[in-house]
Formats: structure tokens, C-alpha cells, sequence
């Protein structure tokens, strides 16, 4: 079954503004925060959860090999929304976000 936030996340980030606001969120609370004003409630876990695989995700596109618990993680729910249409549409943009520590 399809998270009902995936609608709307798959909508926002087709919006490139949103993108480039999204990669500028450093910490895992602002990032919250910023998707809170844009109608989507994540849990911090969830958001970090996202940084995580993006972090993985981005790593696999360079080439490099991730574990199969590595691989787990970058797959399911809207995480894989998540990762499935930043990753394709918006990743330049969200390099920097995919970098960050958490």
C-alpha cells in the first residue's frame, strides 16, 4: 500500500523551487520544518531516514557497492518515492543535501 504522502511528495518534487529550498535544509529539523510547511508531516526519524538512503542512493549512482542491509534501506514506502524521483529529476540539486551528516 502506497503512503498517502507520496501524491504529494511526487508533486513537490517536480517543483524546483522546492528542490533548491529542500537541499538547503542542513539539519534534520529544518528539513522537517520546511516539509511541514509545505503540507507533508515526517517524523525526524523519517527524515532522517531519508537523508540516509539519499546518502546511500547517491553513493550506488557513483558506482560504489552498498551491502544488502544498505540496499534494504533504499527501498519501500515513500522512501523509494522519495528516492526513485529526486534522484531522476532533481539530484543536482539536491547533492548537497545528500551529503549531509545524518
Amino acid at each position: 500500500m502506497e503512503d498517502p504522502r507520496s501524491e504529494k511528495l511526487k508533486e513537490l518534487l517536480k517543483d524546483e523551487t522546492f528542490v533548491q529550498g529542500l537541499a538547503k535544509q542542513i539539519q534534520p529539523e529544518d528539513a522537517q520544518a520546511y516539509f511541514a510547511a509545505h503540507g507533508l508531516d515526517f517524523t525526524k526519524d523519517e527524515i532522517l531516514q531519508m537523508g540516509r538512503a539519499l546518502n546511500l542512493k547517491v553513493r550506488q549512482e557513483r558506482g560504489e557497492e552498498l551491502t544488502e542491509d544498505e540496499l534494504a534501506e533504499v527501498s519501500g514506502g515513500f522512501i523509494e518515492t522519495f528516492l526513485f524521483l529526486g534522484i531522476g529529476a532533481v539530484l543536482s540539486a539536491i547533492l548537497g543535501w545528500a551529503n549531509v551528516p545524518w
